[in-house]
């Protein structure tokens, strides 16, 4: 192969490689910023839940 040619294919070889590298690397640190968000809303209700349980236990008690 010709040394020209060799450089080009190593070259969109790489080019490649880092395009889909940052695309799986984006889609990660969404898919964990989505959970975190998730795990936020469902805690935050939770506590909520749970406070408002302990006042009617304090008041029927």
């Amino acid at each position: 192969m010709p040394e020209k040619l060799t450089r080009q294919i190593v070259g969109y070889v790489k080019h490649a490689w880092t395009d889909s590298f940052s695309f799986v690397f984006i889609v990660g640190l969404g898919i964990i910023a989505l959970g975190v968000l998730t795990a936020s809303f469902v805690g935050d209700s939770r506590i909520q839940r749970d406070m408002e349980k302990k006042e009617v236990h304090a008041v029927t008690d």
